[in-house]
């Protein structure tokens, strides 16, 4: 469908983010252990679309959860 707008341009305004998180190691033995990680990332972006029909103004929520696991060994 044509709206009659002709050149459109998106900006990102640059966002603080914020990652609180919590890691856990646990020894399975002299030389090995494992890692847990979790992690919530808080990103909120401001998304501005201009076109020749008019200017709008978004605000995202790119926030995520993260988990992450991990295994050591010790060669000495």
């Amino acid at each position: 469908m044509y709206l009659g707008g002709r050149s459109l341009t998106v900006d990102v305004s640059n966002t603080f983010t914020a990652k609180p998180q919590v890691n856990v190691w646990y020894d399975l033995g002299k030389k090995v252990g494992l890692n847990v990680s979790a992690g919530y990332v808080v990103a909120r972006p401001t998304l501005m679309i201009r076109s020749t029909l008019g200017t709008e103004e978004r605000h995202l929520n790119a926030d995520m959860f993260t988990v992450k696991f991990g295994a050591a060994y010790s060669i000495f």
